[in-house]
This record gives C-alpha cells, structure tokens and sequence, in this order.
C-alpha cells in the first residue's frame, strides 16, 4: 500500500463494517506481498485453508436495525449469518504479476444424483 502521508510503500490492513449481513459474502484473500528491498510484489505460496460453513456475529450499532433475514439469528445486541462456501477462485502461478486462475465449484452429493 502506498502510504500517501509519507509517501512510500507500507503494509497494511483494510477492514470494513457491515451494518447488516449481506445476502451473499465474497472474501479475497490477497496472496501476495510487498517486498521493499526489491520493490516488488512476491506470491505467497503457504497452504490456506477455510470452512465450508461460516458464522459471522455483526454487532449492532446505535440507531434502527434492518430486521433478519433468511439465515440470520437475531439477538438483542447482535445478528450472527451463515453463509455456505459454494467454491473458490485460485492463482495458478508461482509469480504475483503474471497466471491464470481456475475455479472450483463444491456439489453436494444429493445434487450429484439428480444430474443425467
């Protein structure tokens, strides 16, 4: 990240607030980085793993909360949503700068058995 108040490269963490969960999540993960000797980019190369199931407990803030959704449990101070890991987009490349990407898709057996 390009530190604009000392203008050079730093590392760095974004986040974000949801005030609600959104219906549907999609996470990057950057798999790189920021190698200030060389001034480059480098790809990470260790193993990532992730749940197929994940809850997520949003706390609620001051003021009128949206009511729940499909999939969310609603409490007095918080509302915990599950999202389902349905696949993953991956980095096929041993360089940050350059590659291809494949894509998996998970498939539940029952669906499995409902294809011709």
């Amino acid at each position: 990240y390009h530190c604009a108040k000392c203008d050079r490269k730093v590392d760095a963490r974004a986040s974000i607030r949801l005030a609600r969960p959104p219906p549907y999540l999609h996470i990057t993960l950057e798999r790189h980085h920021y190698d200030l000797q060389r001034g480059e980019r480098k790809k990470l190369n260790n193993p990532v793993s992730f749940p197929r199931h994940l809850r997520l407990r949003i706390s609620k803030s001051s003021g009128a909360a949206a009511p729940a959704a499909s999939g969310e449990v609603e409490t007095a101070t918080s509302t915990i949503a599950t999202y389902e890991c349905v696949g993953y987009l991956e980095h096929v490349s041993d360089s940050a700068m350059s590659g291809h990407y494949t894509a998996t898709l998970y498939q539940d057996d029952a669906d499995a058995a409902e294809l011709p």
